[in-house]
């Protein structure tokens, strides 16, 4: 079975609710307040599932345009702000030909998709969920995830010229010990193999061994399997990207020419002891474009 999430432009308030979707109208039971879900059977047709108490804005997948790139980003509800000037990067560096799409595990697990016990040790709500992002594709060729503690500095798509169809998956393979003991949040750093390989992540679902990567895996398989790519059946089948398209800030020395994606993964300007961190200012500017555009206050200055 396939999960398919339909975009819901418009929903009635009172009496029978009508989803406005890229498929169509279909008169269905449900509170305001949901998101409907079409689910595609191959043996039993199509049905409708419910994600009820979340925002309409949530996901925007599948029955959109092909020819869009999609781009997965880890939400994490800690830090709502990262995700939105992430995502605005994105678009605003894409002229808006994106569809830029948050992992949000509370409606993962409505949905059935994600079935974990919660992790308390976990760094963020999104540390296994994006491995749910191919799945979610639901498409050929290449869909992208990264964090949402990212900032980009032009077009992501770039990063599909020249790949190899022969390649599993795309990342920044590096190889580093954390220059910090904890994280932002306080949590202690880990050091362990291919640390921060799956914070940028361009898959190719076409690949066998992509397409084993189902739910099942996903809930099932240890972190430790997930995040050093050990559902590789072929280690060669991992490409390798050059370091601009995950540069971990306070990791590595800051370079002559501004790097095509920034990662703060230690901690970023919306938390107040990063506020001086390298491109903290590029982030700011991208902050206020977001807000601006959003026609939000401006948040409050840290002191």
């Amino acid at each position: 079975m396939k999960i398919f999430v339909v975009s819901v432009y418009a929903l009635q308030s009172a009496g029978s609710q009508t989803a406005i979707s890229s498929s169509g109208a279909e008169t269905i039971d449900f509170s305001e307040t949901s998101l409907a879900v079409k689910t595609v059977d191959a043996h039993f047709g199509y049905q409708w599932r419910l994600v009820r108490h979340y925002r309409l804005d949530w996901i925007e997948i599948s029955l959109m345009p092909n020819e869009l790139t999609k781009v997965f980003v880890g939400y994490d509800s800690r830090e709502d702000i990262a995700w939105q000037v992430c995502r605005h990067s994105l678009l605003r560096h894409a002229n808006n030909e994106l569809a830029v799409i948050p992992l949000r595990q509370p409606v993962l697990r409505e949905l059935g998709l994600y079935t974990r016990q919660h992790d308390a040790g976990a760094s963020t709500e999104f540390s296994l969920t994006r491995f749910l992002a191919p799945y979610l594709a639901a498409q050929s060729g290449w869909v992208i995830f990264c964090d949402c503690d990212f900032l980009f500095t032009g077009d992501v798509r770039d990063v599909l010229e020249g790949l190899d169809p022969a390649k599993a998956v795309y990342c920044v393979q590096h190889d580093y010990s954390p220059a910090y003991q904890f994280k932002m949040d306080g949590k202690k750093q880990v050091a362990y193999p291919r640390k921060n390989w799956s914070s940028f992540m361009v898959f190719n679902c076409d690949h066998p061994d992509v397409k084993a990567l189902t739910p099942d895996v996903v809930n099932s398989a240890s972190p430790a399997f997930l995040h050093r790519f050990e559902w590789m059946a072929d280690p060669s089948a991992i490409g390798a990207l050059d370091p601009e398209w995950n540069f971990l800030e306070g990791e590595y020395p800051k370079p002559a020419k501004t790097p095509r994606v920034i990662h703060y993964t230690n901690g970023g300007p919306w938390f107040e002891e990063w506020q001086h961190c390298d491109y903290a200012e590029l982030w700011v500017e991208e902050r206020a474009l977001y807000l601006e555009a959003s026609g939000k206050a401006r948040l409050p200055q840290a002191a």
